[in-house]
């Protein structure tokens, strides 16, 4: 696994643990929906966590071009729209918010290095019996 890989993945799954913790800081927003859907919300977190590290392990550990493509897409095209949230997240809190912002320069940054030479190759070439 080249270099760049693995500090996507270490990245990704630092971002997932970041955004858990941060989401102590964005206690409001959590309690206000887990109210509004007591079941579907807690079941909705928890498979938005499943599937990041279902995505994070076909990367890094499957070479699944299908899925880093996916993934780009949704980080980077995600960003617009967190930073048209800024007002929203800000209202939560300037520590909250700052929380949000920080796991989310994490998640792109490990996106970031998906895109470098080496990631290219190794996703490209063919696995020639390599354990990964």
């Amino acid at each position: 696994m080249p270099k760049s890989v693995a500090l996507f993945e270490r990245l990704s799954y630092l971002s997932l643990f970041l955004g858990a913790i941060s989401a102590v800081l964005n206690w409001a927003t959590i309690s206000k929906f887990a109210h509004q859907s007591p079941l579907l919300y807690p079941a909705a977190l928890l498979l938005t966590f499943a599937i990041q590290i279902l995505f994070i392990w076909l990367i890094a550990r499957k070479r699944k071009n299908w899925a880093r493509w996916i993934w780009i897409f949704v980080i980077l095209g995600g960003t617009a729209l967190a930073i048209f949230d800024v007002n929203t997240r800000v209202a939560n809190g300037i520590t909250a918010a700052i929380a949000y912002y920080v796991v989310y320069l994490v998640s792109i940054v490990a996106t970031l290095f998906l895109l470098a030479p080496d990631a290219w190759v190794w996703f490209r070439s063919p696995k020639l019996g390599t354990a990964t």
